[in-house]
């Protein structure tokens, strides 16, 4: 129990570390990426609308650029492994989790084959094929506006090092 207790208050502490990195974001262009993971990449993430209504699909475009002065190599496998979001509604709120995105983030990135392998060198940048579908994430039922932090792993598994590279802080609204 007392372990539970500390991880589940260790998990909080990186989440609200996340979100305040994320609202210290760096401005670059036109665009606030969010802290450079080591130094080097950094996330753009932002809605594929302006708004959205209660029940419908809302996508979330992922964007990274390379700061530093190395090549960085990620890895394509899942979703649900490459990524990690967290939602919260306009009083601070985590928003839950759906059963697939919940479960999909306790297994790791070696129960899972990685599709390919992506290069972003010094100063460009990469844009995901295709948005993360939101709803799949969380179980979003109420009208409001809505705060995302984007994080995205960065590194090939069994090739230190692997961490996660931050978002800007994202305004989604969903009326009703």
């Amino acid at each position: 129990m007392k372990k539970s207790v500390a991880l589940l208050i260790g998990l909080g502490a990186i989440v609200l570390t996340g979100v305040l990195m994320a609202q210290n974001a760096c401005g670059v262009g036109n665009k606030t990426w969010g802290s450079p993971y080591g130094g080097q990449v950094a996330v753009f993430a932002y809605p594929t609308q302006a708004k959205y209504k209660v029940g419908e699909k809302i996508g979330i475009a992922v964007e990274m650029k390379n700061f530093g002065t190395e090549t960085v190599r990620f890895a394509i496998t899942s979703d649900f492994i490459d990524y990690r979001l967290s939602l919260y509604d306009e009083n601070g709120a985590p928003v839950s989790m759906t059963p697939k995105a919940s479960n999909a983030e306790k297994q790791t990135v070696h129960e899972f084959t990685m599709r390919k392998a992506e290069d972003i060198a010094p100063g460009k940048e990469f844009k995901a094929g295709r948005p993360l579908i939101l709803n799949e994430w969380f179980d979003i039922k109420k009208p409001g506006v809505y705060r995302l932090v984007v994080m995205r792993q960065v590194g090939v598994p069994d090739t230190p090092p692997v961490g996660y590279a931050m978002s800007n802080l994202v305004k989604i609204v969903i009326e009703k």
